[in-house]
């Protein structure tokens, strides 16, 4: 019986200083004025925000992602021009030297150099974007295949767009079964009086 006592008081005590460290290593950030956020080693950080607990209620905790996913998982810092780094819009970004995507996940997502034509890249409405060759969705990291030169979409409740080939919400293309929608009927009234 006294050993289980033990064991359950120095996981506590394990639990306990983890908390502690993860709180102290939060504070240890400081925003930057591109929004991105700088710790006191000089890292370089995009702040998101991880699920810790889904019991009845879900928590967060906000996390730092300091390297780029997809890409060798280098290091933020010494790529990210901080003087010349914005928010496009949407989960897009961009500096002098390249276009970066923000993928959200409840593991605090991903954080990458997005590849598109830098000089021509600009957002579409809410949820998509475009360069010269090709129509991108918020939601991944992959081109379209929606129809380049009939796209269209609008600015928002949801996420609704047109081509050639029919209408989509988030990027998936609206099904007849989904055409009684009240929402969905309203966005492509909008659509439809687009020129």
């Amino acid at each position: 019986m006294g050993s289980n006592k033990l064991t359950v008081a120095v996981l506590l005590s394990i639990l306990i200083t983890i908390i502690i460290f993860i709180s102290c290593e939060n504070k240890n950030w400081r925003e930057l004025k591109c929004g991105l956020w700088m710790n006191t080693k000089g890292d370089i950080g995009f702040k998101t925000s991880r699920v810790i607990a889904m019991d009845e209620d879900i928590k967060y905790e906000d996390f730092y992602l300091t390297k780029f996913d997809f890409n060798e998982n280098l290091p933020l810092k010494g790529i990210i021009d901080t003087l010349t780094f914005k928010n496009l819009g949407n989960t897009f970004y961009k500096d002098k030297n390249n276009i970066y995507h923000y993928y959200g996940m409840s593991d605090g997502g991903s954080f990458y150099i997005f590849d598109a034509d830098y000089a021509t890249f600009e957002i579409l409405g809410d949820c998509y974007a475009k360069d010269k060759n090709n129509i991108y969705k918020m939601r991944d990291d992959g081109k379209s295949n929606l129809d380049y030169k009939t796209f269209k979409t609008i600015t928002g409740p949801g996420c609704f767009a047109k081509d050639k080939n029919g209408y989509y919400s988030w990027g998936s293309k609206i099904e007849d079964q989904d055409l009684n929608d009240k929402e969905i009927k309203a966005a492509i009234q909008k659509l439809d009086e687009m020129r």
